[in-house]
């Protein structure tokens, strides 16, 4: 039986919210990573971007937690005042579809992605998202594999 490669992404990996889910975390120690599995090898990220529409906005005293849904998927991300300034966020409403770079996170068994930046894009932008995340993958995959000569 062929050992595991795990490939961890120093980087923001772009995932599907699809993929952000319990069975595909991994916690060391304090750190949370993502483990995604990808033809024969398993790729390994802390730091993330994903895509969907904010469904909901739920004011906490420290935090805000926004719903993002994209293909009847749900992912979390928790937006904190030192990371993005809450007064920039005015514009992030039910509805607006969005980009997010971030770390993913757990706790007491809620995992979320700790946002760094979240950028408003046309609904378009969610297919060329898809398709650039395969085409990283693949170059990923192919960056490890050697050639034959």
């Amino acid at each position: 039986m062929a050992e595991e490669r795990v490939i961890t992404v120093d980087g923001h990996l772009r995932v599907l919210p699809s993929e952000i889910r319990a069975e595909n975390i991994v916690k060391i120690g304090a750190a949370v990573s993502l483990n995604l599995s990808f033809k024969d090898v398993t790729l390994r990220a802390r730091k993330i971007s994903t895509i969907g529409v904010v469904k909901s906005l739920y004011k906490w005293r420290s935090f805000q937690d926004y719903t993002l849904s994209f293909e009847e998927h749900e992912v979390i991300v928790r937006v904190w005042p030192d990371k993005i300034p809450v007064e920039t966020m005015g514009w992030l409403v039910e509805g607006t579809p969005v980009l997010v770079y971030g770390m993913i996170r757990e706790f007491n068994g809620v995992i979320y992605v700790s946002a760094t930046l979240i950028k408003k894009v046309p609904e378009t932008y969610f297919e060329v998202f898809k398709r650039q995340l395969v085409v990283d993958r693949e170059l990923i995959l192919r960056s490890i594999t050697p050639t034959k000569t």
